[in-house]
Formats: structure tokens, C-alpha cells, sequence
């Protein structure tokens, strides 16, 4: 999780400078201080509704519906993976580029976060119709216990695909205020920016917990064969 406390003490602390700084150098002592914000456990929590490979039922054949919603949900979230990946390349990039040389640069990489958490965002929603097809097609299973157990991991993973699109969102408002704050060359979206990346851990912590909860549905999905 990111350490608020000590962002906002280090934020403080350049605050309170003596006013020989320049606003562009305590930006770019600003972005260098700031967290790495994606954490890898995102990424892990969003590939895991790979979950569907492990829907191995050895006493009775796969239904069509299931087989076809299964290879969807895989595909999209993979594309999720690969394009969070990519957004957390660009933040590790903004974070170290020379700002005060090169504002244009940074500015570049913030646009292009955006557009790729803004796909994220998209593809999520279509991921969350595609576990709904799933959902639908595990009526066509014979065994009640089964679908019961399927659907409850499902319904979990549904969960946390709603908690990663509110991710996604509170990632955006955290870009948006960086772009003003490098664009005006000032600390002024301070307040802003802590409040984004407070409600990004705060997603980050449900998103883990509902993984906690969607493995164990797993693992008692797959005692059931």
C-alpha cells in the first residue's frame, strides 16, 4: 500500500522550503517523492479471472456457452493485464523524467497513462459482460452443487471487476491533477493528488480482499469434482 503519511509529510516538507525554490524544482522533487502507484497485486488480482482455464469438470462435457464465454473473458483479460502494465511503465517513466527540462515529455507520458487507463476502464466493463455470459451458460451444468459454487466465484470476481473500474477512475482523477500540476509548474493540486492516491490503496485493499475471497470459492469449487 502507499504510504500516505509519509508523502504527505515529504509534501510538507517541500512546502515549506524557502522560497529561493523554484516552483519547477519542487515539482520535480515532488514527482521523484511520489510511490510507485499501480501495484503489481492489481495486476494479479485482474488475471486471475484466468480462473476460468481451471473449470476442468471431468463428469460431464463443457457446455458450448460456457466453453465460448470462458475463451471471451480470457482474451479481455489479458488485454486488461497488458494495458495496466503499460500504464504503470508510464508512471514509473513520469516519476523520473526530467521535468524541469522536459515538461513537454512528462506531459506526454500523463496523456498516454490516461488513454491506456481509460482503455483499461473500457475493456473492464466489457470483461464484467463477458463473466455474466459465464454465469448465465453454468445453468447448463447437471450438478446443483456445482453450479452453486461456480456461481458464487462468479459473483466474487464480478465484485472485483466493479472495484478495478473504480480503480481505474480514482487513477484518472490522480493523472488529471498531475497534468495541471505540471502544467502550471506548481504544487497546488496537492490536496487533490493525496485524495487520488488514498482512494486507489482504498480500492487496492478491497480489490485483495476479494481476491482472498474469489481463491477460496476456487478452492472449494474444485473440491467439488
Amino acid at each position: 500500500m502507499i504510504d500516505l503519511l509519509l508523502l504527505e509529510a515529504s509534501m510538507n516538507n517541500m512546502s515549506s522550503h524557502i522560497e529561493a525554490d523554484t516552483n519547477v524544482s519542487r515539482l520535480k522533487s515532488y514527482l521523484r517523492k511520489i510511490p510507485f502507484l499501480v501495484r503489481i497485486l492489481i495486476v494479479l488480482c485482474i488475471i486471475v479471472v484466468l480462473f476460468i482455464v481451471l473449470f476442468p469438470p471431468k463428469q460431464e462435457p463443457l457446455p458450448e456457452e460456457f466453453v465460448r464465454a470462458r475463451e471471451e473473458a480470457a482474451l479481455v483479460s489479458k488485454k486488461i493485464v497488458q494495458l495496466t502494465s503499460v500504464t504503470n511503465q508510464k508512471i514509473k517513466e513520469i516519476q523520473v523524467s526530467r521535468v524541469a527540462e522536459d515538461g513537454g515529455r512528462a506531459l506526454q507520458l500523463v496523456k498516454e497513462a490516461k488513454d491506456d487507463n481509460a482503455e483499461a476502464y473500457n475493456n473492464a466493463f466489457e470483461l464484467s459482460r463477458h463473466l455474466q455470459k459465464l454465469a448465465e451458460s453454468l445453468a447448463d451444468f447437471s450438478s446443483f452443487r456445482t453450479q452453486r459454487l461456480a456461481y458464487e466465484a462468479v459473483a466474487v470476481e464480478l465484485s472485483l471487476v466493479s472495484e478495478f473500474i473504480t480503480y481505474t477512475q480514482n487513477l484518472n482523477v490522480f493523472l488529471d491533477g498531475l497534468q495541471r500540476a505540471i502544467e502550471r509548474k506548481t504544487l497546488a493540486e496537492k490536496g487533490t493528488i493525496l485524495k487520488s492516491l488514498s482512494d486507489v490503496n482504498k480500492n487496492a485493499n478491497k480489490i485483495n480482499k476479494l481476491n482472498e475471497e474469489f481463491l477460496g470459492k476456487m478452492r472449494k469449487f474444485d473440491s467439488s469434482f
